[in-house]
């Protein structure tokens, strides 16, 4: 699915099925492991491919576990169109609640970033990216290259 923002109501979004075929596409014989998602483009209207959880992940109420492998072939300084790139975030609630994620920031070389928020209670004020406190692993100046 393509999640993107509502025209007219700010914070609420529009679910699509599929994904806009001229910018996202399945790579045959590409990738690690002989296929490969890939990107050709930024999605259409700020959209971000979106992965329901309910029904195809374990739900447990006493904490979660699990993998994610990606593999990345970009040059995030050259290629990247957009402000922000999360190529995963896994989330119910936002980026800095309950959250795994990691991106491209919008820094100068870019820096590749991991972030790893918990859940917290309703009220409470997230903890900025910016705090040194933040649970955070920044890279800088990440240099990838396409082809390498």
């Amino acid at each position: 699915m393509t999640r993107f923002p509502h025209p007219t109501e700010k914070g609420r979004f529009v679910f699509e099925k599929g994904a806009d075929a001229t910018v996202l596409k399945i790579a045959k014989g590409k990738g690690g492991a002989g296929g490969a998602f890939e990107a050709t483009d930024v999605v259409p209207k700020n959209g971000w491919l979106y992965f329901p959880v309910k029904g195809n992940l374990a739900y447990k109420t006493d904490g979660w576990s699990g993998s994610v492998s990606v593999w990345c072939n970009t040059d995030p300084d050259r290629l990247i169109k957009s402000k922000f790139c999360d190529p995963v975030q896994i989330t119910q609630n936002g980026y800095d609640n309950g959250a795994r994620w990691f991106d491209f920031n919008d820094a100068k070389p870019r820096a590749l970033r991991f972030g790893a928020f918990t859940a917290r209670p309703a009220g409470q004020k997230a903890v900025a990216e910016a705090d040194p406190k933040a649970p955070l692993v920044r890279v800088p100046g990440v240099g990838w290259r396409a082809g390498e």
